[in-house]
């Protein structure tokens, strides 16, 4: 199942894939990553491009509501012990509305909070710390839990990522992502 969007005179095919996230002590897949990959007239896009070309256009809310449906319809098909994961981005966090579009979501399809994990990145912690520690503990008290994707790619301090509230996939529990080919 896919949707399309339309940029421009473009019409973009977006694919829902589930990437496994593998739990480094029991080797077994823990839950997944639900990303996109982007289409044009069949051919694959990078996906960086893509994201920043939705990004441009304020689309990316409709791409993560689009992966949220598509993951709570699919739910049945996975086991109920497993955590689905999804990246948002600096514009996403200081959205206002899109984390009662997220609420919503997971309240009409009955999906337990804790099964939903929010990544973020380094990069979007550091371009707004107060922006995202709000974000961050809102969403965490609704029992919805954050990673931390592409750390070492910023230049956050230990001391300001320690302060911030992460859970899941910390020294008590590495996970790995398995990269998509």
């Amino acid at each position: 199942m896919n949707r399309h969007f339309k940029i421009g005179e473009t019409t973009i095919s977006v694919l829902p894939y589930f990437q496994p996230i593998v739990s480094m002590k029991s080797d077994q897949i823990i839950g997944y990553e639900v990303l996109s990959r982007f289409f044009d007239s069949g051919k694959i896009l990078d996906t960086k491009i893509s994201i920043d070309r939705f990004e441009d256009q304020k689309l990316l809310d409709g791409i993560l509501i689009f992966l949220l449906e598509y993951t709570f319809r699919q739910r049945l098909k996975f086991d109920p012990n497993l955590f689905f994961s999804f990246n948002l981005s600096p514009s996403q966090i200081s959205d206002a509305c899109i984390l009662d579009d997220i609420l919503s979501l997971i309240s009409l399809y009955e999906f337990p909070h804790e099964r939903i994990k929010i990544e973020i990145t380094e990069s979007v912690i550091i371009s707004d710390l107060a922006l995202c520690t709000k974000f961050m503990t809102k969403l965490n008290a609704t029992g919805i839990s954050f990673v931390m994707d592409d750390f070492g790619t910023g230049y956050s301090s230990l001391t300001i990522l320690s302060s911030l509230p992460f859970s899941g996939g910390g020294i008590e529990e590495p996970l790995v992502d398995v990269p998509w080919c």
